[in-house]
């Protein structure tokens, strides 16, 4: 059975062929010190009064409002190019990616629109170890979820690819 690469080779494939880290509607390995009650779905964090990430009951819709983050283990993507992409986005929504929580890194926007949205990143030289990425909304903004094979999905290179769902044995 084909365990797929070691974080090793994802970081060795950057600049060459996008290398998916993360999935929202997945079950991978996250880093996460926070305050379970301020957990939201698939293990982003929310940030300020009033914001929250769900998925519907039926799995087809995922809605932000406000601000959620997440980590990003990797061990280094200094320089590297990323793509941010959602599919669906009923409003704009706000990428930055950064060390930790407060410290200032890179911001971009995935646009609303219909299909497969994205916004690319230079991940900046100073940005050595881990990312913390957050994502912003000025109000309630839906996506497709997990059941219309959706999500938001970070990967390298500079083009969105279709989203892909993992399974549990994925994490390891």
């Amino acid at each position: 059975m084909d365990e797929g690469p070691t974080l090793h080779q994802c970081v060795q494939a950057i600049g060459t062929t996008p290398v998916r880290i993360i999935r929202a509607s997945s079950s991978m390995r996250r880093r996460s010190s926070w305050d379970v009650a301020r957990s939201a779905y698939d293990r982003w964090r929310t940030f300020g009064n009033g914001a929250s990430l769900t998925l519907s009951a039926d799995g087809t819709t995922i809605t932000l409002n406000g601000t959620a983050g997440q980590i990003i283990e990797l061990a280094n993507a200094a320089n590297a190019t990323v793509t941010v992409s959602a599919t669906n986005p009923s409003g704009p929504i706000t990428v930055n990616l950064r060390p930790d929580a407060t410290t200032a890194g890179v911001t971009g926007q995935i646009p609303a629109g219909a299909g497969l949205q994205s916004v690319t990143l230079a991940v900046p030289a100073t940005l050595t170890g881990n990312l913390f990425m957050l994502l912003s909304t000025a109000g309630s903004v839906t996506i497709d979820g997990p059941a219309k094979k959706g999500g938001f999905q970070f990967e390298f290179g500079s083009f969105a690819s279709a989203f892909e769902t993992s399974l549990p044995v994925d994490e390891r």
